[in-house]
């Protein structure tokens, strides 16, 4: 800034002062000329006021709790209380393992008069008790949130797939509805007396407690099958399509009964019945057209403006206003505004894109106050309710599991899988929670049995991933109880012949027991093309030398693959897709990773080999006598079965460790073990500390991806 610009700012801030200071001191002599209705406030803005006013810290204690009374500020107090325990035991429940929408859900109950009401009662009492307006706002954010959710659910459930895939499965598909639902209804026979509203009748009562046993979280459902690696399984493949048929028959039927019990005779039964079909018709054959011309115009990601997002909100929300006016329920309408929508992939994952982080991050987290609000678990200090709550959770749990497991199994399917089904389709989540809510609302059960089906809800969402664990650790498929012998194609590839001998020593130590089964090929790669046919020869001889001495020993069969090559990552890769391997073992000089072992070569195998890998990092392995594996607490599939495998075989040889965020990893944790298991995505949380201390100890790793 030059130094006249300097002149010129200072000059402005003195005339702006010097004119305010002179306007304010003129103004303060007036004299009103006009009789005021509002009260005379006895404070003048002038320097001595602020020098007269005494200061204390009950006043501005006063004036703050003053500000918190008003309600707007006490509904964006809510909102932070919220979001803030919500993300953080969210975030805490995902590091056990467990689904964060879990921890979410149980957030929401720690809200509500279970924890906050019965510990805080007057801060409770300040929050929730007497609000008024700031509980509507909060309200409308949760019915929006569930709104856009039901949207995303709808764009999910893919139909063309689900009535195929149903229809080779109807037994398992159909008996999941049935049974359940029968179930509910049986439960109803024995609960209505005690627990149904007195303007309820059986009927109504008994229908919905079926819906609400019956039902099975989709999208939670879908996530833990991809976290498990099993989406694309056949198993994966049936649980997903019984769960979205089982939801759209659910929807259904609650559709009817909503019908019923919104309807006063049976003429408004009939429009009610009529505007439906009017709806479904035109949103099929109106708005689904135009919708796929949307699709072929904005199919990518810079031609999706803000306009064909208006217009995919605006159907959305015509779509719930219209089935609330009919007579149905506005989630309705949202959830077949999402079915709807074009089968372009792209476009849905666009949206969803967009859709998502508002409602699941901001919205729905609000719901789960509201459920939390409504939830009491000091109920359950009565015996008749705390019956209540265990005969529904017991059944709740028995119904899905054992039918699923028997007509699974009865189709054919091996145990570890059939019993994994009825593991799967006791997840409940968000969308039971949202049924019964729906039932709250509508008056056709009361808090206790609310409560009791929030806490069923909460129950078996929160076993599934366990025993999904246990069982898929412990029961394996009938062509599969050598747990490894899905990998007997193994692929070794090293440089230099000390870690072909190790590779090949690591190899035996794990497949030892199946050696017949287990075919062996170990490529060396000479970084040249150069080489003649006998220069070719004679390094293949020296390279496999100590090799072949070692097969001789160990009486083990060996293919050996000598290649010439500039591009050596290719031709690994290439010989792995080639022979059609399980397993590429490859290894790692410790003087090549100083600064990240996991680097140059080392990540494009990871990243593009057609198989499982695993690293060697060897630090003199020889005789392997004992072994340490390294667990997460949510390890892949392949992971889990190599670490049962390795202990039926070697038993007491090995000790595993389970690994959490919050564990201290020491240097006495490795002392005595030849040879440490640790699959990489645990070796890349804690990457900094492993190649520390890789260098002062005497243990070999193997990082294992398995893909």
């Amino acid at each position: 800034m030059t130094n006249r610009n300097r002149i010129l700012y200072t000059f402005l801030f003195i005339l702006t002062f010097v004119s305010l200071g002179y306007v304010l001191q003129q103004g303060n002599s007036l004299e009103k000329s006009k009789i005021s209705n509002q009260p005379e406030l006895n404070i003048a803005l002038s320097p001595m006021f602020f020098i007269n006013e005494e200061f204390s810290i009950e006043t501005v204690y006063s004036d703050i709790l003053k500000n918190a009374e008003h309600p707007l500020s006490k509904t964006l107090f809510l909102i932070i209380l919220v979001l803030l325990i919500s993300r953080i035991v969210g975030l805490f429940f995902r590091r056990l393992g467990q689904p964060t929408v879990l921890g979410e859900i149980l957030a929401g109950v720690f809200i509500g008069p279970s924890v906050f009401g019965f510990f805080f009662p007057g801060f409770y009492e300040f929050l929730f008790i007497g609000i008024g307006s700031q509980a509507l706002i909060l309200k409308s954010l949760s019915e929006l949130g569930l709104i856009l959710f039901m949207f995303v659910i709808g764009m999910q459930i893919d139909f063309v797939f689900v009535f195929k895939k149903s229809q080779s499965i109807k037994l398992i598909s159909h008996s999941l509805i049935l049974i359940p639902f029968i179930s509910g209804v049986v439960l109803a026979y024995f609960f209505y007396k005690d627990f149904a509203p007195t303007h309820i009748g059986f009927f109504e009562f008994s229908f919905f407690l079926g819906i609400a046993i019956t039902i099975t979280a989709y999208p939670l459902l879908a996530r833990i099958l991809n976290e498990k690696g099993l989406s694309n399984s056949n198993l994966g493949h049936i649980a997903l399509s019984t769960a979205a048929f089982g939801n759209i028959i659910v929807w259904f039927f609650l559709s009817i009964l909503i019908i019923l019990i919104k309807s006063s005779s049976f003429n408004s039964i009939f429009l009610t019945i009529a505007l439906s079909i009017i709806y479904t018709l035109i949103m099929i054959f109106v708005i689904h057209p135009f919708l796929k011309r949307l699709s072929e115009i904005y199919v990518s990601r810079e031609n999706l403006t803000k306009s064909a997002m208006a217009i995919v909100f605006l159907t959305l929300f015509s779509s719930a206003f219209l089935t609330d006016l009919i007579g149905l329920h506005v989630l309705i309408g949202a959830f077949f505004a999402g079915v709807i929508m074009p089968s372009d992939q792209k476009l849905k994952d666009l949206i969803s894109e967009r859709v998502d982080y508002i409602a699941l991050v901001f919205l729905l987290p609000l719901f789960f106050a509201s459920m939390g609000l409504a939830t009491d678990l000091t109920i359950f200090s009565k015996q008749n309710n705390l019956i209540l709550l265990c005969v529904v959770t017991f059944v709740s749990i028995l119904s899905k599991f054992s039918v699923a497991s028997l007509t699974s199994r009865a189709m054919g399917m091996s145990w570890r899988d059939s019993l994994s089904l009825g593991t799967l389709m006791n997840t409940r989540g968000i969308m039971e929670l949202i049924v019964i809510n729906i039932g709250y609302q509508l008056g056709i059960i009361d808090k206790v049995l609310y409560s009791a089906l929030v806490v069923m809800t909460i129950a078996t969402t929160l076993i599934t991933k366990p025993l999904l664990k246990y069982i898929q650790s412990n029961f394996f498929d009938d062509d599969s109880k050598q747990p490894l012998e899905a990998f007997r194609k193994i692929l070794i590839s090293f440089g230099q012949a000390s870690m072909g001998v190790a590779l090949i020593k690591l190899s035996d130590f794990l497949f030892s027991s199946y050696r017949d089964k287990t075919q062996l090929t170990a490529i060396h790669i000479t970084p040249t093309e150069i080489l003649s046919p006998e220069e070719e020869a004679e390094y293949k001889r020296k390279s496999f030398s100590d090799i072949e001495d070692l097969m001789s020993h160990l009486n083990l069969n060996l293919e050996m693959v000598h290649k010439t090559t500039e591009n050596v990552t290719y031709e690994i890769l290439n010989q792995a897709k080639k022979t059609n391997s399980r397993f590429l073992f490859i290894g790692a000089a410790k003087s090549l990773f100083t600064k990240n072992i996991l680097g140059g070569k080392i990540r494009s195998i990871l990243n593009y080999a057609p198989c499982n890998v695993g690293v060697l990092l060897d630090n003199g392995l020889d005789k392997i006598k004992k072994v340490l594996i390294l667990k997460k607490t949510t390890n892949s599939l392949g992971f889990e079965k190599l670490s049962y495998y390795l202990q039926k075989v070697h038993g007491r040889t090995i000790k595993q460790m389970t690994i959490s965020q919050f564990t201290t990893l020491k240097h006495d944790d490795f002392k005595d073990y030849q040879l440490v298991l640790v699959e990489l995505e645990l070796w890349k949380e804690r990457e900094e500390f492993l190649e520390i201390e890789l260098f002062n100890l005497n243990s070999s790793f193997l990082i294992i991806q398995f893909k």
